[in-house]
């Protein structure tokens, strides 16, 4: 439990830490959404495939919200929601 707890935690603190910089790095973005994404599906499903799947989708769809964000792109914000859609539902199974 506190395993998964700490992949969210540190998934989320390290997005508000890239939101506060002038250009956010891809790269840490995308750490954090794949710990985040991980550790969200593992908390509530339990371990499998799904688990890594539920992890890319997030992984992909943090830099693109956060650049949606920053930049103020409506495209951006559109991707993001589709990606984060699917992660979602992944996770229903």
């Amino acid at each position: 439990m506190i395993i998964k707890a700490a992949m969210m935690a540190l998934g989320l603190a390290l997005v508000i830490l890239e939101m506060q910089v002038e250009q956010p790095d891809g790269v840490v973005l995308l750490i954090a959404g794949a710990l985040f994404g991980m550790g969200l599906h593992w908390y509530k499903r339990g371990w499998s495939w799904r688990t890594f799947a539920v992890g890319l989708l997030v992984a992909a769809g943090f830099p693109v919200a956060v650049g949606a964000v920053t930049m103020g792109e409506p495209l951006l914000a559109l991707i993001g929601f589709v990606l984060f859609g699917i992660a979602g539902r992944i996770g229903r199974k």
